[in-house]
């Protein structure tokens, strides 16, 4: 916002675009990004998010999902552990800031992602874009690259990253499935996740179903 403000100052017209990590969307930054939405900063703000952000020391890890293993919540020898709160939902929380338009992304979907990105680009010009696009982190994630889209794919079909935009306070669902598979088949096989029990993993469905049934809700409106 500052570097697109000092070259309006100058007379000049530039299109601003912000890529930055979770951790610095969700925790560090999200004041900023808040204060840029209020003001109805014209950029478009870019979300990489790949569940990998693990501070240290006593900050948290609010970017990754509830039970996942980080560096400041490890998992025990005997299992035990993980973080305990759940995943703070960015998407939703910039949707609520009633920005002229928010959207969820995954590269297993290529051509809805650059139809997303073209919304972006003409709602910038009316106010803040943002675009939240989640991809492996293959180290904590634990997974080899040749499997990060296949990844990317179960993330969708099990609704764990629901694809869906928000253009101008309406809600509108990208990708339904009419028998959505289980989160079982996205977190399985995981390093982060390799320790979760069967009640941890229907926790987690849970979860993802309470979430899923908000956005169809919203949607439906």
């Amino acid at each position: 916002s500052g570097i697109k403000m000092h070259y309006e100052r100058e007379g000049r017209k530039v299109n601003a675009v912000a890529f930055a990590g979770d951790g610095a969307s969700t925790d560090a930054g999200m004041q900023c990004l808040s204060g840029a939405a209020e003001r109805g900063d014209k950029l478009i703000y870019i979300c990489y998010d790949n569940e990998g952000y693990m501070n240290t020391g006593y900050q948290r890890s609010s970017a990754t999902a509830k039970y996942s293993w980080t560096s400041t919540t490890p998992v025990s020898r005997d299992g035990k552990g993980g973080k305990k709160q759940n995943k703070k939902d960015f998407p939703m929380i910039m949707a609520m800031h009633d920005i002229p338009y928010m959207a969820t992304c995954s590269p297993a979907y290529i051509p809805d992602m650059i139809s997303k990105v073209e919304k972006a680009m003409e709602a910038s010009e009316r106010g803040l874009a943002y675009l939240h696009v989640y991809n492996p982190c293959l180290t904590g994630w634990g997974i080899p690259s040749e499997n990060s889209i296949e990844a990317c794919r179960l993330s969708v079909a099990t609704n764990f990253f629901p694809l869906y935009e928000v253009i101008d306070g309406k809600f509108v669902i990208s990708k339904e499935f009419k028998n959505p598979l289980p989160v079982r088949d996205f977190v399985k096989g995981m390093k982060k996740f390799k320790h979760l029990s069967d009640g941890e993993i229907e926790e987690l469905q849970q979860l993802v179903d309470t979430k899923w049934n908000r956005i169809k809700k919203l949607a439906a409106l």
